[in-house]
């Protein structure tokens, strides 16, 4: 694609890899061989790689594609692209290349953003402050309400924590609060007046508190970043810049998104587009059906002004079995409305070469009656894979409880495996032992807690591990 004529805006430069190929090593390979930006073909000028700057979702996913860089590159030297994680625009980066004349927020004078401990303890002095002023204004709403007690410090921080999620997801959205007084009418039980009283710590006295602070909230703070990034590229398109494996699920990131595809030398990869689904299912992928994986993608591409057809696949799928197979889960994940479209797509899926049984070769599926044996039997699955030697096997799951379960029961088979969301520091052996001792300080006369802690392995006591475990033994007794 290239840039439109004069008057016109930039024709977007967008592809997508299927889901059934590896999308990082599709990703270097796209890029070396130029096949994603015209003209620049690193794989015959390893210097090239240095002017490239590359945008992906997380820290993880930068680490992921540098080491696909290394491997692709082999032996060869090559100065690799900046990679850098979307999740984590920050302004020492942007300040460097923002010219102050064109007054970018990011480069200078953007305020800070206010630290996560001082954001709750502010926000919960707030919330005490209107609760102390609930029962002589607010409640009177109330038919015979009875007189209010302030609200307890803890209760205030509970509220304070979730007042504030309320607000990073409005500034996440883009959202504001101007119609909140309206969305309920007047005849509506005066409940909803005392909860616009509580909202407006949110539309007016926490943003007095942060302008006499000079701060700013983060997720507001990371839009204004993210939007004078995309500024940036827009005012200096000199350099070649890709973002890749993002659906830009907040409003900030896809205009980003949409700057950088419009890039003379820009373009943007999105992850396993689904370009076999049919326009009348694709069509109804709407608000009703958010729950559908394409959801985010096509808010994207609808906030990019671009249609599906516009979207270029960068490489095929490896096989026609898998694009058939491709082709059957999309339809099973039809939108409600369309599901009368599965009568004719079953015959036509069926007579496709090189057919469904071909399709489905060497898929299982196990139905678990109970999380104790899901999570034993994918771990068996796992271990069976790990002794066959038959290469990389990894469980895939937004279950956090799953996931932890089979990691212990890998342990079993004598196999430690790394779990990409990290461990919760409750369930580590140190915030294991912090716990217990905040427990004993809250019930002192639990004897179980107690235990517990005593025979926690980190617990010492300024004693030799054998004493310890006497003593221990003398007290449980």
């Amino acid at each position: 694609m290239t840039a439109g004529g004069a008057g016109t805006e930039p024709v977007a430069r967008v592809f997508t890899i299927p889901p059934t190929v590896d999308f990082l090593d599709a990703l270097v390979a796209g890029i070396l061989d130029g096949r994603i930006i015209p003209g620049v073909a690193p794989r015959t000028d390893p210097l090239a790689l240095a002017d490239l700057t590359l945008y992906v979702p997380s820290r993880r996913g930068a680490r992921a594609l540098g080491e696909s860089f290394l491997s692709a590159l082999g032996t060869r030297a090559a100065v690799l692209p900046r990679i850098l994680p979307l999740g984590d625009v920050e302004e020492d980066r942007l300040a460097v290349e923002v010219d102050p004349d064109q007054d970018i927020l990011a480069g200078t004078g953007l305020a800070p953003a206010i630290p996560p401990l001082d954001r709750l303890l502010a926000m919960t002095r707030l919330v005490e402050g209107w609760s102390k002023l609930l029962s002589p204004t607010a409640l009177q709403l109330l038919p015979g309400a009875a007189p209010a007690v302030p609200v307890s410090s803890a209760d205030a921080a509970r509220l304070a924590a979730d007042l504030l999620a309320l607000m990073d997801q409005v500034a996440t959205e883009g959202a504001g609060w101007d119609a909140l007084a309206g969305l309920v009418p007047e005849t509506f039980a005066g409940h909803w007046q005392i909860t616009l009283a509580f909202l407006s710590i949110a539309t007016s006295a926490w943003p007095d508190l942060l302008a006499e602070r000079g701060l700013l909230d983060p997720a507001d703070r990371r839009n204004r970043l993210l939007l004078a990034e995309a500024a940036r590229l827009a005012a200096r398109p000199g350099k070649p810049v890709i973002a890749a494996g993002s659906t830009g699920s907040i409003p900030a990131t896809a205009a980003l998104l949409s700057a950088i595809a419009r890039l003379p030398l820009g373009a943007i990869v999105l992850p396993g587009l689904d370009q076999d689904l049919p326009d009348d299912a694709w069509a109804a992928i709407g608000p009703e059906a958010a729950s559908h994986p394409q959801f985010g993608l096509k808010n994207l591409l609808g906030r990019m002004g671009i249609g599906r057809t516009d979207v270029q696949p960068l490489v095929p799928p490896p096989s026609p079995a898998l694009a058939l197979r491709s082709r059957v889960l999309s339809e099973a994940f039809r939108p409600a409305e369309t599901t009368e479209g599965w009568r004719a797509a079953v015959t036509t899926l069926a007579d496709t070469p090189p057919g469904l049984e071909a399709a489905f070769a060497g898929l299982s599926f196990v139905e678990a009656p109970t999380e104790r044996e899901e999570s034993a039997t994918i771990a068996a699955l796992l271990a069976d894979a790990a002794r066959a030697g038959s290469g990389a096997a990894a469980l895939v799951t937004p279950d956090r409880i799953l996931a932890r379960r089979v990691a212990v029961d890998l342990r079993r088979f004598g196999l430690e495996v790394d779990d990409s969301a990290g461990q919760p520091l409750g369930t580590t052996s140190a915030g294991i032992l912090i716990r217990l001792v905040t427990d004993v300080a809250a019930r002192p006369a639990d004897a179980h807690v107690l235990l517990a802690l005593l025979k926690h392995p980190l617990a010492r006591f300024g004693r030799e591990p054998g004493a310890v475990t006497s003593a221990v033994r003398t007290v449980e007794m």
